[in-house]
């Protein structure tokens, strides 16, 4: 599955109507995990670039996953972090919007 097409099945799970929520979580964090390291740390790389947190003027998508994979030593740890955020899909959107206007295609990012 291409990462672009993982990504919009993940916002998709994000946003069916909530279940109990410790079984949403369950069920999302098994997605991430199936998706391997790179493509978690790179949706973590989408989301703080949507949030607003890194401009593409001194930072480069690479660096930011550089940063994250840094920060988050475990893949488990930046999974966490996703979805402790209840504005993750937006954050999420916002970042592809970002990339897309910057000209970078996610599916072209490396290790996805």
């Amino acid at each position: 599955m291409s990462f672009s097409l993982m990504i919009d099945r993940f916002l998709e799970l994000l946003e069916e109507p909530e279940t109990e929520s410790f079984a949403r979580r369950e069920t999302l964090t098994r997605f991430l995990e199936a998706s391997g390291p790179a493509r978690i740390y790179w949706l973590l790389s989408i989301m703080y670039i949507g949030r607003g947190d890194f401009e593409f003027a001194t930072t480069s998508p690479e660096d930011i996953y550089q940063y994250m994979t840094r920060q988050f030593s475990e893949p488990s740890h930046a999974i966490d972090q996703m979805l402790s955020k209840a504005a993750v899909a937006t954050y999420l959107r916002k970042g592809l919007d970002r990339l897309a206007a910057e000209g970078v295609a996610v599916d072209d990012l490396p290790g996805v």
